[in-house]
């Protein structure tokens, strides 16, 4: 078809460069859409607060898209869809760790709730105890109160009795008083013969017995 040999290798260049250019074209459009895929998984991530609970995975994430970018502005666009599917990889990781951590953070607000609860229940429980008795207490008192105050009425209500004690009676001793006296025998003379005998003196003995009445004062 072509006999000029010149004119037929420029044909066939030109061929070739024409069908290359849908295929470069092709390759830089996965790239920008492997980019914008990744650009919506990070977003996305930031959204549910990954920045917070998985910073690491989600800045790596960035830094493989930043890459990405460069690459595809530099032409070299598998090397940016591979950037660009990483950065993706990374978003997604950084999503699943914010999504447990973020459960997991929720299950422990969930159980300390539940814990300050039933410490609440049992200060509650206790406060009511201590209530209780008090009101035992207070009624006892009470109770005590009333009782003591119907004595006192009872009491003053009652006429007193006085009990006055009687005299002792008057205690009488007797005494019994001995006294005794010495009577000496008078003495016999006759004209003729004078006999003198000792003379023994006789005792008499007299009783007296005196009563005394002693009174109680």
């Amino acid at each position: 078809m072509y006999r000029n040999p010149l004119i037929r290798t420029l044909t066939l260049s030109l061929l070739l460069g024409v069908s290359a250019v849908p295929t470069l074209a092709g390759e830089a459009d996965r790239a920008r859409q492997a980019i914008a895929a990744a650009q919506a998984k990070i977003d996305a991530a930031a959204k549910a607060g990954a920045d917070t609970t998985a910073g690491l995975p989600l800045a790596q994430a960035r830094d493989a898209l930043a890459s990405a970018q460069m690459r595809l502005d530099r032409g070299r666009k598998e090397e940016a869809i591979t950037d660009a599917q990483h950065a993706s990889e990374l978003a997604d990781r950084a999503n699943v760790v914010g999504q447990n951590r973020r459960v997991g953070a929720a299950r422990a607000g969930e159980a300390d709730a539940r814990a300050e609860a039933s410490a609440a229940r049992d200060s509650a429980a206790a406060a009511n105890d201590q209530a209780a008795a008090a009101r035992a207490q207070t009624e006892a008192a009470q109770t005590d109160a009333a009782r003591a105050n119907a004595e006192a009425a009872e009491a003053r209500a009652t006429p007193q009795t006085v009990v006055v004690p009687a005299p002792a009676a008057p205690t009488t001793t007797t005494v019994a008083t001995t006294e005794r006296h010495v009577v000496r025998p008078a003495r016999h003379s006759t004209r003729h013969v004078v006999v003198t005998h000792p003379a023994t003196p006789a005792v008499a003995v007299d009783k007296t017995t005196t009563t005394v009445t002693t009174t109680p004062q």
